[in-house]
């Protein structure tokens, strides 16, 4: 069975990504979780696009 997600949950799990991995501007990339690589993070890219659509979403309606 599919478990229902509301698009508020979905934008508060983006939102949390991005809090766990947020650094000061300027400072080198640090890993901050168990998916980032010293190149960057899968999850955090995932969820700035996520947002995007969101964002684009609501300023098109």
């Amino acid at each position: 069975m599919v478990e229902q997600v509301s698009i508020t949950d979905l934008v508060a799990t983006a939102n949390a990504t991005i809090n766990e991995h947020w650094q000061r501007p300027g400072t080198a990339w640090r890993p901050a979780c168990g998916d980032c690589t010293d190149d960057g993070c899968p999850r955090l890219e995932s969820a700035h696009r996520y947002l995007d659509r969101v964002r684009a979403r609501v300023l098109a309606s």
